[in-house]
């Protein structure tokens, strides 16, 4: 019996390493640029960098409270898998990856999180991307108690949103009754920054803001389903920007570029 278990995760690890190795290779063959991924620990906070040849897309996810996912799409990576564990109280580790969705090819990068910490994201440019891991002040972890009524707690909701001009910077702020759980999409053609927000409802009927200050075009928002609601910044042009987050309220701001 033992030697039959054995033989069988023998199997499925190889299994496994030929499809990781198949992905490699697929991605390698394409015309994709590549793309650099690094972590640098600091004291108080933790920042990943993806810096690539040319311009891509991405998607952040956070499945889980330990868990956060960003998609990059239209590259490669410019190494194999990776995997490595971090002297933080921040991070535990890191694994960067070639995955597949659907028939599309991206590189994962998946971040293990300590409770309390909260990552954020900040666009440098096209070609950059930054992740930043900080520690959110009076952050509760939950215990198995406060993690069963959660399930059952009600939807959060939206009360606000507001587009706020600032020196330097144009701020969309959504606003909650508590923290919202999110992900980021920037899409392109037209130029645009979709936020979605799980297990969340707009408390006002969905509407669309223009007239803002550039390079914020429009700001709309809806229910895209049952319980989850949907903010799509629409821009004139792509610039630098940050996502970051507290208690109540998601932050994404936009430089203003210089005249």
């Amino acid at each position: 019996m033992r030697t039959k278990k054995w033989g069988f995760l023998t199997v499925l690890l190889a299994a496994t390493s030929a499809l990781g190795l198949a992905l490699l290779q697929e991605a390698r063959a394409s015309t994709a640029p590549a793309v650099r991924i690094g972590a640098v620990v600091e004291a108080d906070a933790v920042r990943f960098e993806a810096t690539a040849e040319a311009p891509f897309d991405f998607i952040t996810r956070q499945p889980g409270a330990n868990l956060f996912l960003v998609d990059l799409e239209g590259v490669a990576p410019d190494a194999g898998d990776i995997a490595r564990l971090l002297p933080s109280g921040l991070v535990s580790s890191y694994r960067v990856l070639q995955h597949r969705i659907g028939n599309k090819l991206v590189v994962r990068l998946e971040i293990l999180l300590h409770p309390g910490a909260v990552p954020r994201v900040e666009r440098e440019s096209p070609s950059k991307l930054r992740v930043v891991v900080e520690r959110t002040a009076n952050r509760m972890v939950p215990t198995p108690a406060s993690a069963s009524s959660e399930r059952v707690a009600p939807l959060r909701e939206i009360g606000s949103i507001t587009i706020e001009p600032g020196s330097g910077e144009v701020v969309v702020r959504i606003v909650g009754n508590g923290r919202l759980a999110y992900g980021v999409e920037r899409l392109s053609n037209p130029d645009r920054v979709v936020l979605d927000f799980s297990g969340t409802m707009l408390r006002a009927p969905a509407r669309r803001t223009t007239g803002v200050v550039a390079p914020v075009k429009a700001v709309r928002s809806s229910q895209f389903t049952a319980d989850r609601a949907r903010v799509v910044i629409d821009l004139y042009r792509l610039v630098p920007y940050s996502v970051d987050s507290d208690e109540t309220c998601v932050r994404v701001a936009f430089r203003m570029a210089a005249d």
